[in-house]
């Protein structure tokens, strides 16, 4: 991601990056104004402590379809209200405590392996999990 020298464009708000085989989130330090983020059907295994260090402002992040594993990284993001994170592979523990005020919608839907009970967590009264039909 960062070879797309997203820093030039400070203003961004929105950014669809689905179907790329993008492996880790990075560039991103610049784009203090986003807040869509789309980045499904990638090859995203890790999140990095950098991975959204700027993206405060960010209400909305698609990362379904990716090999993540662990959300500990998700801290920074007090703004997020819509979180897809679907056909990952997350392990949900007490280090992915990541419960944003704003949350609203959390996807967690198709997960490879079952929730535990400590994923109970996640899905606090604030927020409401969409089940499949």
């Amino acid at each position: 991601m960062s070879s797309l020298r997203l820093g030039c464009l400070p203003n961004l708000r929105s950014l669809f990056l689905q179907g790329n085989k993008i492996s880790q989130v990075e560039g991103l330090e610049q784009c203090r104004e986003l807040r869509h983020l789309v980045l499904d059907r990638n090859k995203i295994r890790l999140l990095t402590e950098t991975s959204f260090c700027a993206q405060w402002k960010l209400t909305e992040l698609h990362m379904e379809e990716n090999r993540v594993k662990e959300l500990y990284y998700l801290t920074g993001l007090d703004n997020l209200q819509f979180l897809f994170l679907g056909m990952n592979r997350i392990q949900v523990n007490h280090s992915s405590r990541f419960a944003s005020r704003r949350l609203c919608l959390l996807n967690l839907c198709r997960l490879h392996g079952e929730f535990t009970e400590s994923s109970a967590f996640l899905l606090h009264s604030r927020c409401c999990m969409k089940v499949p039909s």
